[in-house]
């Protein structure tokens, strides 16, 4: 799952809910890091 798509993320809780039924818990411990070159 790519955390920052948000259609990757609806797509996760749709299969998430269809699977278990629903979600009791949803604990965001995902990040996001943008890779980036020094200044020169």
């Amino acid at each position: 799952m790519n955390v920052s798509d948000p259609h990757s993320v609806n797509d996760a809780v749709a299969k998430t809910e269809s699977h278990f039924g629903h979600i009791d818990i949803l604990v965001n411990s995902a990040g996001v890091v943008a890779l980036a070159l020094p200044r020169q």
